[in-house]
């Protein structure tokens, strides 16, 4: 999603985040042995890092045809897991407005001790209090929990899909003096069934010998 503060939000944020102190083991792990896992989804299980995949669903939730991908747990760092990836993830324009978000309580309190701090609150595109709802082009004028038909780009292909406008909270984040979160309440066409979490299962310590 296109935000004033791209550039911004690219850079810095590493330096500024502190790892715990597995993570460097699990980075060196995943670096030296690329077919080490940990777990596995549902779509994945006995199947290798590349092996062909499907995952259930339509393009619109997520499902379709891909291969099975590694990946570092960044919850946690402590796993490494193997993933169905679908090979054409479905790709939706949804043309918001990119601002504004709400900062929190401190960051405000902060810009707003400056001379100009309103000034620069509405060149950041930020506000102090809960901005009004922004809606996706599919859901202008519903209400949540109204029916909405998503325009899904899945390679070449854009395939309408039958949806329902759902509310939710959009984060984003801003690097001053530390990472600082943003949001903002959205409507969004969603799927009409929810999508099931996947589910990870332990790779056994007999297959891990075959890594």
């Amino acid at each position: 999603m296109a935000f004033c503060l791209a550039a911004v939000l690219a850079t810095g944020f590493a330096a500024a985040d502190v790892l715990p102190p597995q993570a460097a083991r699990l980075s060196e792990r995943f670096q030296s042995n690329p077919g080490a896992f940990d777990r596995t989804d549902a779509p994945c299980e006995g199947q290798g890092v590349g092996n062909a995949c499907t995952v259930p669903g339509t393009a619109f939730e997520g499902g379709g045809p891909g291969k099975c991908e590694r990946g570092i747990n960044r919850n946690e760092y402590r796993f490494i897991d193997l993933r169905c990836t679908p090979d054409n993830p479905p790709q939706i324009d949804r043309q918001m407005a990119s601002q504004p978000y709400q900062a929190d309580s401190y960051m405000c309190a902060d810009i707003l001790r400056e001379p100009d701090g309103r000034r620069t609150l509405a060149a950041m595109g930020l506000v102090c209090e809960t901005p009004a709802p922004v809606s996706d082009r599919f859901c202008k004028g519903q209400a949540p929990g109204d029916s909405c038909v998503a325009q899904v780009r899945v390679g070449d292909a854009v395939v309408p899909s039958n949806g329902i406008c759902k509310s939710e909270i959009e984060t984003s984040s801003i690097y001053r003096r530390g990472r600082q979160q943003l949001t903002r309440p959205v409507v969004l066409c969603r799927p009409e069934t929810d999508p099931v979490p996947a589910v990870l299962t332990p790779v056994g310590a007999w297959r891990k010998l075959f890594q």
